[in-house]
């Protein structure tokens, strides 16, 4: 069915489509082998029965997670509305029911944004006040301690406006804007917020932050936390007093959010808007920022070419801009790394009035060279998420009535690649003296093993850093001045890790 469209929908209405000269784009050379990437059949993941839009795919491991969002758009009942979630743990075969986590009065008519460590998941998002329901609403995060399985009540965390996030091991980090009204006047500011214990408590090490204080940093916003660092990517208004043509700013914290160098600009800085930028990288230190700007031509003045920039010392220097479209008909571009190399960056194109369609491009050499453009959509639908894992694409796709899920094998890696480690089941378990946790290594690594109870707090360090050679390994974990209940070991090396779920009874 034809793809509802948003305010550049209603403009091409009422004007003629008015075709403009392209000049002439620079293409990086076109790589011929290792690009073929092997897409399984799509999968619906979402029910017939009401609009599923902007769905969302991120993933850990073989456990991907997809959210989005059901607005009222047809009279439906309440519990069909609002936002909804669904999981698989085997790689993106069979995928849970879908689960409403919130009525469509709580979700404030937006999806919200996901980030994943681990079995931990956090949902940010703006949702109303509490009781009396007066303005205005509130920057709030869920989360699930057990990969989705269930989800924590709500916790609110002020008068703010979410704009990013990314988790790393045991921390969260968010970047929002705040209004302040001091002397009567609206001030946009841009603060960082940041728990180091799994998102139960959160501080705010951030305010007021660059480019400059009053600038909210408005408009489109990816935050990842690459080698050790922050990298936080925007676009934001650049003429007299904010408004104007957008340019696409970035901004590094290397003291996890309490300090930001000024921005820099990576869009060329004219009267041409350079909007929604997406980063992505490697712990490595290659960072990738891709945005679509009109200045070498728009079908409508709402699409242009996708252009990307890389730097290959964590953000410190930038490369030349790279155009990797070929036309002016592209929008809404994302992007996604592996530290063997891969880069993929997805956009979707202007077909006709009626419909889009979602490109790819695919890099095997670290953004240095590209391969040809595909297509990989399927009929009536685009994909509006996706991310690299274990030598896997995950998207989430949608035709404007319902959320779908597509996997790609990446070429290179045709053969699956066995793990370097491997956690076991406790035993026993449950247990009420004392218990014994296996694990075994292919290759000599470095280990941590620790225990955390339901709230994600760290109880017990069973190994810390500790180098071992291949083998077979038994830790006893018998605990001292706990109390009964639920808790979770955790296994992780330089290459894997991998959380299970223990139950002590006094």
């Amino acid at each position: 069915m034809p793809q509802a469209r948003t305010l550049h929908t209603i403009l091409l209405l009422m004007r003629k489509l008015t075709f403009l000269t392209l000049l002439p784009l620079y293409f990086c050379q076109a790589q011929t082998d290792s690009c073929t990437i092997v897409w399984d059949p799509i999968k619906q993941i979402s029910f017939d029965t009401a609009y599923s839009v902007a769905p969302q795919v991120i993933a850990e491991g073989d456990a991907i997670h997809v959210l989005w969002f059901n607005p009222y758009v047809v009279p439906s009942p309440d519990s069909l509305l609002g936002i909804f979630y669904s999981h698989s743990f085997d790689g993106g075969k069979i995928f849970s029911p879908p689960r409403q986590l919130f009525s469509l009065d709580s979700a404030r008519g937006n999806p919200g944004r996901l980030a994943v460590s681990g079995e931990f998941i956090y949902l940010l998002y703006l949702s109303p006040p509490e009781p009396p329901w007066s303005y205005p609403d509130i920057m709030a995060i869920m989360r699930s301690t057990d990969a989705g399985m269930s989800w924590e009540p709500k916790k609110l965390l002020g008068d703010l406006t979410p704009r990013a996030i990314t988790a790393h091991d045991s921390s969260v980090y968010i970047r929002y804007s705040y209004d302040d009204t001091t002397g009567g006047e609206h001030h946009f500011y841009s603060g960082c917020m940041v728990s180091h214990d799994f998102g139960v408590t959160f501080e705010t090490v951030g305010l007021g932050l660059p480019p400059y204080p009053g600038d909210g940093s408005n408009g489109m916003n990816t935050l990842a936390y690459l080698a050790n660092s922050l990298h936080y990517v925007y676009s934001k208004g650049v003429g007299s007093g904010g408004v104007g043509s957008y340019e696409i700013l970035y901004s590094l914290s290397t003291d996890f959010g309490r300090t930001w160098i000024v921005p820099d600009t990576l869009s060329v800085k004219d009267t041409i808007d350079s909007v929604w930028p997406r980063i992505a990288g490697d712990d490595e230190g290659n960072v990738y920022v891709v945005w679509y700007d009109g200045k070498y031509g728009s079908i409508d003045g709402f699409h242009g070419t996708v252009i990307m920039r890389k730097s290959s010392n964590n953000g410190l220097i930038w490369g030349p801009e790279v155009v990797l479209t070929s036309t002016p008909t592209a929008y809404i571009p994302s992007i996604d790394a592996s530290v063997d190399g891969y880069v993929l960056v997805v956009w979707q194109e202007y077909v006709d009035y009626y419909r889009d369609r979602s490109l790819l491009r695919t890099s095997t050499d670290f953004g240095n060279t590209w391969c040809d453009t595909v297509s990989v959509s399927t009929e009536g639908t685009v994909v509006t998420s996706f991310l690299i894992s274990r030598n896997s694409v995950h998207s989430a796709l949608t035709d404007i009535r319902e959320v779908y899920y597509r996997r790609g094998q990446l070429p290179l890696f045709a053969q699956p690649v066995p793990n370097t480690a491997l956690l076991f089941n406790c035993y026993p378990n449950p247990f009420n003296t004392g218990t014994v946790i296996q694990y075994e290594l292919s290759m000599r690594d470095k280990v941590d093993l620790d225990i955390y109870d339901v709230l994600g707090r760290r109880v017990a360090t069973l190994m810390s850093d500790e180098t071992k050679e291949p083998g077979r390994y038994e830790v006893r974990f018998q605990p001292d001045n706990l109390a009964s209940g639920v808790f979770f070991y955790r296994l992780k090396t330089t290459t894997y890790q991998e959380t299970k779920k223990l139950i002590f009874m006094k």
